[in-house]
């Protein structure tokens, strides 16, 4: 084994990072049935908060929904889940309880919800179970420059300890209450435990609780000898990982259970992930926007502006723009449909625009009437949308008339296409869509991440994802870009946070049934503000 592997527990100050934002966290259990190969199901049971913005929480369904749909989102390593439930609890957190399917432990990571990761290696017929404290981002620890004079010393470490009392009841409103619990069935016997609890020699498990973090930083900060040679910053936290580790578990080597006696898998994992994922994509569409019936081409059943720029021209000497912007009167519109639609198309525009004073206000290029900046809602029931003019003449008071045409696209459902390709690599040539991948690369954000340059013969609104098809793996790649050059094949770029196994399959999933229709809109007799002056 890799004298590597045996990781000793990283800085305080990644410790301490992950309590402050578990600081509303009461209780984490992880229960593993882990097999020889690293995969696994976890049962996690775990109480959070949700983050309102604004300081106002709802306690809606809605909202509900909506924070474990941003968790699962944020988790990272598990295939599918399935039992879940979730509620809210009386304290206005979100308790979740579910169990997640993983391809591989040392790749599950919980974010903000778990302190702990694990690690299992095998070699030959015998397995090791490591845990990790989650790091920071730079690995960095306390580096606080210890005096070597004595008496400085003495002063430096009554400084210390006054700074670790002022900021005690802070780490105490944060860690009081928390506990979390891991525990795994093994793929065998451990020959040896290291901090882990075992009973029987097959199962084991780990416990951190907020009160016992708190009493072991608390005992090396009073400890006379150990703090000659270390420090306590109140940023940082004390720095001496093995020393940490003996407070906390009573052995200062980090978490271990070793020389497990590899035997069969547990269970099925593929069959169980079928299943999961059947559960898993239910689970996504009741946590998912709910979306109306398809609108059919009627009117809008409301339509009305929501906001007003007017931008007036200035002495051209003057180099001055107000807020930048050309001169112009822009308009931002919000209907409702009669139902959801798919997309808003480049085929919508504005057709007529008159003053009060029968002043023309249309922009004369073709190209400003366009319909600009078409957001739809989450339930696609309800768009917003941008419409230029010209200036209106000092004289004009409203306007009285603004019409023009929406286009809209419905879908009836979606299938899906495997795209053909003999191997994902730069340059191959797919059977199906005229489908090609120009480039993979490295992407931007996350390590390991790769980008998907495709060529595809099909619109913008007309594909909803590209799935990655590894074995029983099933991934939807996140979008990352569009571009369009007006031949009919058009480039997307999609991002795999995991890589580009060359063996694995692309999967478009299309819109089917597309209908495209062209719906007229009218606004007459509006204030400069767009408010509604009623019948004149």
């Amino acid at each position: 084994m890799s004298p590597t592997f045996f990781r000793t527990l990283p800085s305080w100050s990644a410790i301490a990072l992950v309590c402050a934002l578990l600081a509303s966290c009461f209780e984490t259990k992880q229960e593993f049935t882990l097999n020889p190969d690293g995969s696994g199901k976890m049962v996690l049971d775990t109480t959070f908060p949700n983050i309102s913005m604004n300081g106002q929480q709802e306690l809606s369904e809605k909202v509900l929904q909506g924070a474990v749909a941003d968790f699962i989102k944020r988790v990272e390593g598990i295939e599918a889940w399935r039992d879940v439930s979730y509620e809210w609890t009386g304290d206005g957190r979100v308790h979740f309880k579910g169990t997640g399917y993983f391809a591989d432990i040392a790749n599950l990571d919980l974010d903000n919800i778990s302190m702990m990761d694990f690690e299992w290696k095998t070699d030959g017929d015998k397995g090791t179970l490591a845990m990790k404290m989650k790091e920071d981002d730079d690995g960095g620890g306390a580096e606080k420059e210890i005096a070597k004079d004595p008496e400085e010393r003495a002063k430096q470490i009554e400084q210390e300890r006054a700074q670790f009392q002022q900021t005690k009841p802070m780490m105490a409103g944060m860690l009081n209450g928390m506990k979390h619990t891991a525990a795994f069935n093994l793929p065998g016997k451990a020959g040896e435990t290291i901090n882990f609890t075992s009973v029987p020699d097959d199962k084991v498990s780990i416990q951190i609780t907020g009160e016992k973090m708190i009493s072991a930083m608390e005992s090396l900060v009073n400890d006379d000898e150990w703090m000659k040679e270390n420090s306590f910053d109140s940023q940082e936290g004390p720095s001496g990982n093995e020393e940490m580790s003996q407070a906390l578990f009573g052995n200062e080597k980090p978490p271990v259970a070793n020389r497990v006696s590899v035997g069969e898998p547990l269970f099925d994992y593929a069959k169980e992930l079928k299943t999961a994922q059947a559960e898993f994509k239910k689970l996504q569409e009741e946590l998912g926007p709910k979306i109306a019936p398809a609108a059919q081409g009627e009117p809008f059943e409301s339509l009305e502006v929501v906001g007003v720029r007017f931008v007036s021209e200035v002495d051209e000497g003057s180099g001055l723009r107000p807020f930048n912007s050309e001169p112009g009167y822009s308009l931002s519109l919000f209907g409702k449909f009669s139902g959801s639609v798919l997309s808003m198309t480049d085929g919508s525009k504005l057709e007529k625009a008159v003053a009060d004073d029968g002043s023309d206000l249309l922009p004369a290029r073709d190209f400003k009437r366009g319909i600009r900046f078409p957001r739809l809602s989450e339930d696609r029931s309800a768009v917003v949308f941008e419409i230029d003019l010209r200036s209106p003449g000092k004289e004009v008071k409203s306007i009285r008339e603004i019409s023009g045409t929406v286009q809209y696209t419905v879908s009836n459902g979606t299938k899906e296409v495997d795209l053909g390709f003999a191997s994902l690599k730069s340059g191959e040539s797919g059977k199906e869509l005229n489908a090609k991948i120009i480039e993979i690369k490295d992407g931007w954000n996350k390590d390991g991440t790769k980008n998907i340059e495709i060529e595809l013969a099909v619109g913008k609104g007309e594909i909803k994802d590209l799935v990655m098809l590894e074995g029983a793996k099933r991934t939807v790649l996140a979008s990352r870009g569009y571009s369009s050059f007006g031949s009919g094949t058009n480039t997307f770029t999609f991002e795999a946070e995991g890589g580009v196994p060359e063996n694995a399959k692309l999967i478009a999933v299309l819109y089917d049934g597309i209908q495209t229709y062209d719906v007229p809109f009218k606004l007459e007799n509006i204030s400069l503000l767009g408010i509604s002056l009623g019948e004149q």
